[in-house]
């Protein structure tokens, strides 16, 4: 069907960005990871190298994580109004796209529906001809694992940190001196495995990430000169 041209923006670019800075991102925390691991592993409680550059690679990455989660939301934004302007009806509006990630509750799943609508209807194989074909696409297995590994990071870290918060190593690093920094990173580097077991699915997720944003911008560019 005719596209508005004017109307439509291609989202290849800002996928790059995102590509670029979720691979930083996982190499980062893949560093942290194997930092962490390392000081378990061989009951390393001393501020080692091995627990420095985690330390460096932790804070990169939660840096980067967030350039990553304000960049996803002009994602969002464009994809969802792509899909509509391709002429697909019954979909999530543009602005909701954003909101859902700020409604508690409804963030746990609704920008998952939003991202599932948005892989359907920029599917090049399918005609809108009456804006709701889209419906008869299949949902993606890219997209489910993604946003599956993804809760299941997030309410691991927030039930480790509950019980590392409230652990006896927390004050360790602060009663021989350290400043809090420090002891920080000694902490959270050689103290706990609860600090590093929710990390592979974070890893798993930003990989996941990268292949979905990837597959919808090269079909939202197929679709708009079909």
């Amino acid at each position: 069907m005719p596209i508005n041209l004017s109307s439509f923006r291609y989202i290849n670019r800002i996928s790059e960005w995102l590509v670029t800075l979720s691979i930083i991102f996982v190499v980062a925390t893949i560093i942290t990871l194997v930092s962490a691991s390392y000081t378990i592993i061989f009951e390393d409680s001393n501020v080692s190298l091995f627990t420095r550059i985690g330390g460096i690679t932790d804070t990169i990455s939660a840096g980067i994580g967030l350039i990553i989660a304000i960049i996803s939301l002009g994602w969002f934004y464009r994809a969802t109004k792509n899909v509509r302007t391709l002429g697909a009806k019954e979909v999530s509006s543009p602005i909701m796209a954003v909101v859902w990630w700020f409604i508690p509750v409804f963030q746990l799943w609704k920008p998952y529906k939003v991202a599932q609508q948005i892989w359907r209807a920029s599917n090049p194989l399918i005609n809108l001809i009456n804006g709701t074909e889209w419906r008869n696409a299949q949902n993606s297995n890219l997209v489910k694992v993604w946003w599956v590994s993804g809760l299941v990071y997030v309410f691991m870290i927030s039930g480790g940190l509950v019980l590392i918060i409230f652990s006896d190593a927390h004050y360790t690093g602060l009663e021989r001196g350290d400043d809090v920094l420090t002891a920080s990173n000694d902490y959270q580097f050689s103290s706990n495995p609860l600090r590093i077991i929710p990390i592979p699915f974070q890893v798993v997720s930003a990989i996941f990430y990268i292949l979905v944003i990837n597959q919808i911008a090269t079909s939202q560019r197929l679709k708009s000169v079909s």
